[in-house]
């Protein structure tokens, strides 16, 4: 079960399970609700986007959200409450589906080591061109950070080029000679 901010794509809350059950979107849920606290414990509301699925729509997922001071949660149902689907949650479960294809765990404990390998560098580790180059956390963590990219990039496109040149160029030239001699053989 994962649970993301829809803003940094960061990964607030995660529990791995054999099963869709509502235990374990409680723990999913308590997980982000512990984030949410650490990290920006003046946030008095908060909105949980949820698919239709009866894991996500019973009495203990509902019980965790009522029990919680802060942040206020209000619950709302992808497709049915508003008009947008809960497709953010789902391009990060296909990058982990992906990373699950490549690893090819055997069981559930493989299963766990992957997933986390997957949170560290999903969220931690890889920047996010979305993000302008910060990791969901960070953006998660400091909303208002940016970073100044425009110099490391134009400084490695200008490397990129010369580097092509002096690699490439130099063959080009040799091959565009031999074509005009094979030319003029002719």
């Amino acid at each position: 079960m994962l649970v993301s901010d829809n803003f940094s794509k960061a990964l607030l809350g995660v529990h791995v399970a054999p099963s869709k059950h509502a235990a374990h979107v409680v723990e999913a849920l308590a997980k982000a609700i512990d984030t949410i606290q650490q990290q920006h414990p003046q946030d008095v509301q908060a909105i949980l986007v949820a698919d239709g699925g009866r894991e996500n729509h019973n009495e203990l997922v509902d019980g965790l959200i009522s029990s919680v001071p802060q942040p206020l949660i209000s619950k709302i149902t992808a497709l049915k409450d508003i008009a947008f689907s809960n497709s953010p949650i789902e391009a990060i479960n296909k990058i982990l589906k992906r990373y699950l294809r490549y690893h090819k765990p055997t069981s559930f404990l493989g299963v766990q080591r992957v997933v986390d390998l997957f949170v560290q560098d999903y969220g931690s580790r890889r920047p996010h061109g979305g993000l302008k180059g910060l990791t969901p956390m960070e953006r998660y963590v400091d909303p208002a950070r940016t970073l100044d990219l425009c110099p490391a990039i134009l400084g490695a496109r200008a490397r990129r080029i010369e580097e092509n040149k002096r690699v490439n160029c130099s063959l080009c030239l040799k091959t565009a000679a031999e074509v005009g001699r094979a030319e003029e053989r002719r």
